[in-house]
């Protein structure tokens, strides 16, 4: 398999927590009890959904979608 076009780590220092950088998007860091719901694919989209928009609007807009 060729795989020269492609950029492989073989260690990285990187490391990047979404938290720090927008801290004032407090809907990154909260983690919303899923329990035994069937419905994780709408959990688990509002929350991206909230996410986005905070980061998207500078933090000027900061809401939490519920499903």
């Amino acid at each position: 398999m060729d795989i020269s076009g492609f950029f492989l780590f073989a260690h990285s220092d990187f490391s990047f927590d979404a938290r720090t950088q927008w801290p004032e998007c407090r809907s990154i860091g909260t983690i919303r009890d899923q329990s035994a719901c069937g419905s994780c694919w709408a959990v688990s989209s509002a929350e991206a959904m909230s996410d986005e928009i905070c980061v998207q609007s500078n933090s000027t807009i900061k809401v939490h979608h519920s499903y």
